[in-house]
């Protein structure tokens, strides 16, 4: 029980703790869209660009004789020269190389947030490309929420890689539902009683009670989700021009109530505050759980791993529930990674616009279907304007081409025997950002003082209370003692910084 605890406290830690990081809302000064591209000079010679970017893969990038980079090269009139870097070293080689001094003219990092990135845009390091954006057409088209998430005092100094708004979703059993004769969830009640017919009613038919309706794991995947479903913030609740911590909120008590239930009703796997992500899923693919929430690009690939298990597994997706203020889902950051331009490998303002119109001419139809597909003819051919993949496609297809993506993907041919289940999640991904209920707190960089640590109080007094170790008294009462200790002053400072950000 003690290591339980222990696990659930880091998981609710990431939920309730203060948001430290971000960055000020933009005020994008620039050119109006009819005045886009005008001014931005057409070079004769390939602009040279050098890039630090980050791969995937076992290794790294073979640039000799590339010749998917070659035609990205001539379509955008560039000369490419890429420092490429595995995923687990780019960090410390980020701030490496940002101590050097020495510099390309295209520098990815990866947490925008990170205190060697602040300090290097207030120290001047890299150029403010807010003004510049609207005279480009794909870059103008760019979500300006995101890039104002992206911003520092109040200014964008970066060209942000995509990712969806608001990409969680709840991934269940469709046949479970048809062997119950029961329909998809549409509100919160629905939920709970799906999850408990999927527990105790034997959905699988196989005659025996070993089955879960909701799967969990350690980091508490669903929590912020239904947080939000039942009408409550997304990390900092904004009210009357006031910010509030989601923690102490009617709704953030709701949802340690429905945990709580699951808990007590044993409609929960037990031990979910000590297993991982892909544990998690493990029980769904392995026929153990029946409901789970998850982004929902993961369910085509649950589908997958759960017909090797059971070709009759039916998986579907949904967005979201309809809750006490309609449908909403929770919102994410939107991007990942930012690329920046430093101002000592950048030296003009001619300069910056010219690889500033490299990703603009990157983000156009042909380049977003070249990094996605490859080559017609070679990789792919065109039937009623969707995509077929041929057999003669090459196999040493570069997958790290998405690492230059800035643009949304909304230029990509379809594929034409696209499954099902990918139609659907691309779909949903989409119309939730529609519903997206954004963090108001995240363009926001607060110094907070070096007081008593209040850190365990809410995750320590949330594990009690969703195990059923402590009431609702205990609860009010530690929601007390984290105000006292600190926490009234965290407020504060929050607010102040929101409201100096109304100012500009």
């Amino acid at each position: 029980m003690n290591q339980i605890r222990k696990s659930f406290r880091q998981a609710i830690t990431s939920i309730s703790l203060v948001t430290l990081l971000a960055g000020l809302l933009a005020g994008c000064a620039g050119k109006t869209p009819d005045e886009q591209t005008d001014d931005v000079e057409i070079a004769s010679e390939p602009t040279a660009i050098s890039m630090m970017n980050v791969y995937f893969s076992g290794d790294a990038p073979n640039m000799n004789n590339n010749e998917y980079m070659k035609s990205i090269e001539d379509y955008t009139n560039t000369k490419l020269d890429f420092t490429w870097v595995p995923n687990s070293a780019y960090a410390d080689k980020f701030t490496v190389t940002l101590a050097s001094g020495q510099l390309p003219k295209a520098l990815l990092v990866l947490n925008a947030k990170t205190p060697a990135f602040i300090s290097a845009v207030r120290d001047g390091a890299f150029w403010e490309i807010g003004p510049y954006i609207k005279q480009f057409a794909n870059l103008s088209k760019m979500n300006q929420s995101v890039f104002e998430s992206t911003a520092v005092d109040g200014k964008i100094y970066g060209l942000f890689r995509p990712r969806p708004l608001a990409g969680i979703g709840i991934i269940l059993r469709k046949d479970w539902l048809d062997n119950l004769g029961l329909k998809e969830p549409q509100t919160l009640d629905d939920l709970y009683q799906v999850i408990k017919a999927f527990t105790l009613n034997d959905p699988d038919k196989n005659g025996k009670n070993d089955t879960y309706g909701f799967a969990e794991n350690n980091v508490l995947n669903g929590f912020e989700s239904l947080l939000v479903y039942y009408g409550g913030p997304n990390k900092w609740e904004l009210k009357d021009g006031k910010l509030t911590p989601s923690h102490l909120t009617k709704e953030y008590l709701d949802v340690l109530n429905f945990y709580r239930r699951l808990v007590t009703e044993k409609l929960i796997n037990p031990d979910f505050p000590l297993i991982s992500e892909t544990q998690k899923r493990d029980l769904i693919v392995k026929g153990k759980a029946g409901v789970t929430f998850s982004s929902m690009n993961t369910v085509t690939l649950l589908q997958d791993g759960g017909e090797k298990v059971n070709p009759n597994i039916n998986l579907d997706v949904l967005r979201t529930l309809n809750g006490p203020k309609g449908e909403r889902a929770r919102g994410d950051t939107g991007y990942n990674g930012l690329f920046l331009f430093p101002k000592s490998s950048v030296k003009t303002e001619t300069e910056l616009k010219k690889i500033l119109g490299f990703f603009d001419k990157l983000s156009d139809k042909t380049m977003q279907n070249l990094i996605e597909y490859g080559k017609e003819g070679t990789d792919y051919k065109l039937e009623n304007g969707k995509v077929v993949k041929l057999d003669t496609a090459r196999k040493d297809f570069p997958l790290y081409l998405p690492q230059l993506r800035v643009d949304d993907g909304s230029l990509l041919y379809e594929q034409k025997d696209m499954k099902p289940l990918d139609v659907k999640w691309k779909t949903l991904t989409t119309a939730n950002d529609k519903i997206a209920v954004l963090n108001p707190t995240a363009p926001l960089i607060v110094d907070l003082p070096k007081t008593q640590d209040i850190s365990k109080i809410i995750p320590d007094a949330s594990t009690k209370y969703i195990l059923g170790e402590s009431d609702e008294t205990a609860w009010l009462k530690a929601i007390e003692q984290w105000r006292k200790g600190g926490g009234d002053e965290q407020i504060r400072l929050m607010n102040d910084a929101y409201e100096k950000l109304q100012k500009k």
